[in-house]
């Protein structure tokens, strides 16, 4: 009899006898339902990326964008420094207002061909030549 016990004890009990079959119906279940969660949160998981991807790129379309264009043409010219000019007064004189001084600042420096010493060595009487946008051109 103990034997029996043992054997019973040990025997796959997915497997074993008409209990055994009961428990061998509910495993097979089990396995398919947890594939079927996995492929579902799968599928959910690219319809959300998808549903994010669509709307981001609805409402952020480069298409609607509009940059702004300079308003008129960009022009060049030569401009004599008077007394008290600095570089920080000629941007503020010919940059436009949507424009970042020291962006302006660094161009003029860059066209004029200035090094950082030379930047806050202005002297009256220098030239620089300066970039101004505007329908016609100053001279």
């Amino acid at each position: 009899m103990r034997s029996e016990k043992r054997k019973d004890m040990y025997a796959d009990r997915y497997h074993a006898g008409a209990k055994g079959q009961k428990h061998c119906h509910y495993a097979k279940h089990r396995k398919t339902n947890s594939i079927r969660r996995f492929v579902t949160g799968i599928a959910a998981l690219v319809m959300v990326m998808s549903l994010s991807f669509g709307f981001g790129s609805f409402f952020s379309s480069a298409h609607d964008s509009k940059i702004e264009e300079p308003s008129g043409e960009r022009y060049y010219k030569s401009v004599q420094l008077e007394k008290g000019d600095s570089l920080w007064s000629i941007a503020q004189r010919y940059r436009r207002t949507e424009d970042s001084i020291y962006e302006y600042m660094d161009e003029l420096a860059e066209a004029n061909h200035l090094s950082l010493k030379d930047r806050n060595n202005l002297q009256e009487g220098d030239y620089l030549v300066v970039s101004y946008y505007g329908d016609d051109s100053i001279y």
